[in-house]
Order: structure tokens, then sequence, then C-alpha cells
């Protein structure tokens, strides 16, 4: 079976807030917060992969095979790269953080103890569950 982002795109309606119902800008602000600074690519990619993701939550079960693609085909650039870009962008978040009750608030125990750093998967999902789960929040308040 293959997959196709197009039909994807086009079977499933919005069922979660997208960027026509909630505040596009808190977006940035909850990637800020954590960490990810704005001057590299990761954080261009992070945060349209979170807006496709919120737009089609199916995407979460084809990050390489449809994430990836898609946020390349919006940016000019190729899967390896968003996915490298995004892996750096999480890793330079770890290293720099400041906010770690924050963080530790939307990543709990999913971070791999070998590691130390979520992997793009888990970074992408948690963001995800931590926006819809606080979708009144997000859409109301602004992110200190």
């Amino acid at each position: 079976m293959t997959y196709e982002t197009t039909n994807l795109q086009k079977n499933y309606a919005a069922t979660l807030p997208c960027e026509d119902t909630y505040n596009l800008a808190n977006l940035h602000k909850l990637v800020l917060t954590i960490g990810v600074p704005p001057n590299i690519y990761g954080y261009s990619y992070i945060i349209r992969s979170i807006e496709l993701i919120l737009n089609n939550p199916e995407y979460m079960h084809y990050i390489t095979k449809g994430l990836y693609i898609d946020v390349a085909k919006d940016f000019h650039a190729t899967p390896s790269r968003v996915e490298r870009s995004i892996r750096h962008a999480i890793n330079t978040a770890w290293t720099n953080n400041c906010n770690d009750t924050f963080v530790n608030e939307i990543f709990q125990n999913c971070i791999r103890p070998n590691k130390k750093v979520p992997s793009n998967s888990v970074f992408l999902s948690r963001l995800y569950y931590y926006i819809t789960n606080n979708y009144q929040w997000l859409k109301d308040k602004e992110i200190s």
C-alpha cells in the first residue's frame, strides 16, 4: 500500500484546532518557550509540522513517509533535511533549555533515558497532545 499525502489531506476534515481557530502566535511562543531558537531551519519546520498535524492527526502515523515530505515541499527542501533540522532544533532546545518545569509539564516521562532528548516523533506528538489538551488555554491566554 502506498501512502499519498494528497489523499490524507482530502479524506480527513480538521477535527482539532487549525490555524483558523487557534492563535498561531501562541504556537510560536510555545516552541520558543521550549527553547527552540527561531534562527534555525528546524524551528520553521516544527511550526509547519505541528500545523499539519493539527489539521490532520493522521500525519502522526506517517512522520517519515508523509509529514516530512509535505513539509519539505512547502520549504523546497528534502525530507532528510527536514528530519535532520528538526532533530538539530530539539537537541539545541535541550542543550540550552532554561524552562525545565514547563518542558517537564509537556514531555513528562516520555524522554528516552539513554538519550535524554526526545525523538522527533515523540517531540511532535507531545506538542500536539499538549496543544489539543490545552486548547482553550492556548486560544485565550498568552504563553509567558
